[in-house]
């Protein structure tokens, strides 16, 4: 059958994942069997007196995912003794999903995401038959790996092993990504997991945009003037440049807004993509 010990999905499968009952009376939800449980490959799993089979694993293991990509699968199997390859992780997700156990998220690039509860129920038995140790390297692995296409998985992967060094790291190569797509809120969400407040440079400005969003504007001023500007880098620097013209907008202060926006417009380090930007507000908020 391949990797994973799989069988196809008879034609008209689907409808989803069932919920059923096992012999300790949990409900719990009923994963898709196969002719020869405990094949090959991992050793068997036992719920509730029920044996799982080497798919059923698969999928277990697989719920440490929140976006599953075939990309993601290949990491995650990657230290198996015949991992799989992307045409082969691609192949599997297309088997769960003509099961009904995993949606699209979005139009197109997005993945596949197990149901909420589905998750939750395969997540609790993941945490069970795997240790605390291996997990942590899963997801450090899926981490490195999403660096390059998806900052937020790759430090949401990051802070569930422990790494925070790594998440702020990955973070802070974001802010301009996330100062093109408003991602805010999502970063400063990830701000909030972390074990302490972070005194990098990035949070700060992260936070600090954060607190405009809560009118808390006079706080978020404080913040971005209390950044040593002249210690970091120019991307980052103009960072501070465009939360603090948000900010003085904010608190009214709209001389002083022009101002900064034409030293972000007029800096030639300025990145790109905050020039473009500075210059439109600059035309919007230009007296005459």
């Amino acid at each position: 059958a391949g990797w994973s010990d799989r069988s196809k999905p008879p034609a008209g499968a689907g409808g989803g994942a069932r919920r059923g009952v096992y012999d300790d009376m949990e409900e719990v939800w009923v994963l898709p069997g196969e002719e020869s449980p405990g094949a090959r490959g991992r050793g068997g799993l036992v719920v509730g007196g029920r044996a799982f089979t080497t798919t059923q694993l698969a999928i277990v293991a697989a719920s440490i995912l929140e976006r599953i990509t075939a990309r993601y699968v290949v990491a995650l199997f990657e230290t198996d003794e015949a991992p799989p390859n992307e045409a082969q992780a691609a192949e599997w997700i297309a088997d769960i999903d003509a099961l009904g156990l995993v949606s699209r998220r979005g139009t197109s690039g997005g993945g596949h995401s197990f149901h909420p509860l589905l998750r939750e129920f395969l997540l609790r038995h993941l945490r069970q038959e795997a240790s605390v140790q291996a997990i942590r390297d899963t997801h450090r692995r899926l981490g490195r790996v999403a660096e390059t296409s998806a900052w937020p998985v790759s430090c949401h992967h990051y802070l569930e092993a422990g790494e925070i060094k790594d998440a702020m790291r990955v973070l802070s190569d974001s802010l301009l990504t996330a100062a093109g797509t408003g991602d805010w809120g999502l970063a400063s969400n990830l701000l909030d997991r972390m074990p302490e407040e972070p005194d990098d440079p990035a949070a700060q400005v992260i936070i600090a945009l954060q607190e405009m969003h809560q009118q808390r504007t006079s706080e978020a001023l404080e913040r971005l003037r209390a950044i040593p500007a002249a210690d970091v880098d120019p991307g980052l620097r103009s960072m501070i440049r465009y939360a603090l013209t948000r900010g003085t907008w904010l608190a009214g202060d709209a001389s002083r807004s022009l101002e900064v926006l034409r030293e972000l417009s007029g800096d030639p380090e300025t990145p790109d993509l905050l020039r473009d930007m500075a210059e439109i507000q600059e035309q919007l908020v230009a007296p005459g």
